[in-house]
């Protein structure tokens, strides 16, 4: 006679075998719905790739682009963003977003306040991509309610607003309630925005975070915007170390400078990183006016900003022949053993 406990286990074991068979058989189901699905995908992508290549080229409408069902949604959002990535002309530009806020307003107005979160994110990601106008004032009304959000999506609620260049991003970057955001998000905020909207930004920087204020100095340094250029000087004198060099070495991007005297008081900077982005300036513009400020320079209690302004010296015409008299005659130690490092260098 079987025990009892043989007999628990052989029943845990027809358990265990029958939960495997309806694990298989799900899977087996999904398969099959799968490739049915994708299947299907397939062929309404063939249906519509012509009739969205028509009207994108050509403006020439198709019946087959309405009462779309959820396969065509699926097809003609994909479709939509690849063309988004290879189209140059405006004309074709505008017509995809005109079928897209044709198409996808609803659908994504839907999605964009979806509980679930990956539906939220790719709805606002093809928003941006699509430069919705249709639902800038949904995107502006979700970051009012200030409900509490992940900075990935805040991000890209701030994207949206960036690409369709709108004057409510600037009260959102500047809310001191709002927690900052990392260095790299403001850099592509930065750099979405055109002139207009990065000018009235820049005319709002000493309200700004810091990290955002930080990141403004340093993009107005790689474009190379003159109109910016007193600004910039004026803000060598921050009360904030870090301010003073990202200024400093926004002139230095520049290779010029409207006061030289904004260079030379930097020259006797408390901070030697101050005094080292000084004398780069300094050999980027190249004036006349920074040849001795720089052969004292070379007599800093800093090895950094010796090295760095022996480097600037090389940038004039007269460089090498200056740190040639320095390395022989000058009466500071370190100077001449910095000149004949920088000589010996340039001559290997």
């Amino acid at each position: 006679m079987i025990n009892s406990a043989l007999l628990w286990v052989l029943w845990a074991i027809l358990g265990a075998i029958g939960l495997l068979l309806l694990l298989y058989l799900y899977l087996v189901v999904q398969k099959s719905f799968d490739v049915r699905w994708h299947s299907k995908l397939k062929l309404r992508r063939e249906r519509l790739k012509p009739m969205v290549q028509k009207f994108l080229l050509e403006g020439e409408e198709s019946r087959g682009l309405q009462h779309l069902n959820e396969a065509d949604l699926v097809v003609l959002k994909d479709l939509l963003l690849e063309y988004n990535q290879v189209l140059r002309g405006v004309e074709q530009r505008e017509r995809l977003q005109a079928l897209a806020q044709l198409v996808f307003t609803e659908h994504f107005r839907r999605d964009m306040n979806s509980r679930n979160y990956a539906n939220r994110l790719n709805a606002l990601y093809a928003i941006e991509e699509f430069r919705m106008e249709s639902l800038r004032e949904d995107v502006v009304e979700r970051l009012r309610r200030k409900r509490k959000m992940g900075t990935v999506e805040r991000y890209q609620l701030y994207a949206i607003l960036a690409g369709l260049q709108d004057d409510a991003l600037l009260g959102f970057l500047t809310d001191s309630a709002q927690e900052p955001l990392p260095d790299f998000v403001y850099r592509e905020l930065l750099l979405k925005m055109e002139d207009s909207l990065f000018n009235r930004l820049f005319n709002q920087i000493y309200t700004l975070p810091t990290a955002l204020r930080y990141c403004l100095i340093d993009i107005i340094g790689n474009k190379g915007d003159y109109s910016y250029l007193t600004a910039i000087e004026e803000l060598t004198y921050s009360r904030s170390v870090e301010e003073r060099i990202r200024a400093l070495k926004a002139i230095t991007k520049f290779g010029y400078v409207k006061r030289g005297s904004t260079l030379v008081d930097k020259s006797e900077a408390e901070t030697w990183q101050e005094r080292l982005m000084a004398s780069r300036a300094m050999g980027a513009v190249a004036k006349d006016e920074f040849v001795d400020v720089l052969k004292k320079m070379l007599r800093d209690s800093s090895w950094w900003v010796r090295k760095e302004s022996a480097q600037s010296l090389l940038r004039y015409p007269r460089g090498q022949e200056i740190l040639r008299q320095i390395a022989e005659s000058d009466e500071d130690r370190y100077a001449r053993d910095m000149a004949r490092e920088w000589l010996e260098a340039k001559q290997i």
